[in-house]
């Protein structure tokens, strides 16, 4: 399975709901999107280079990514 089919497992999961989520391109859905905005989560995900339409990011929060990883 990949991690990307594995999102709305991983946010179903009996956690503290996280502020941010920060996340690579290969997440960026706009069904992950606003899944995670209607959880009160706000996405960090670099958008890729395909989009139409131009979806901010929080470059600075976005930077903090590495540490994660």
């Amino acid at each position: 399975m990949s991690d990307y089919s594995g999102v709305d497992a991983l946010m179903d999961l009996p956690v503290v709901t996280p502020r941010r989520l920060l996340t690579g391109r290969g997440y960026d859905s706009d069904r992950i999107r606003e899944n995670l905005l209607s959880r009160g989560i706000l996405p960090v995900i670099l958008p890729r280079s395909n989009r139409k339409e131009d979806i901010p990011c929080d470059f600075r929060c976005y930077r903090d990514r590495n540490h994660i990883e």
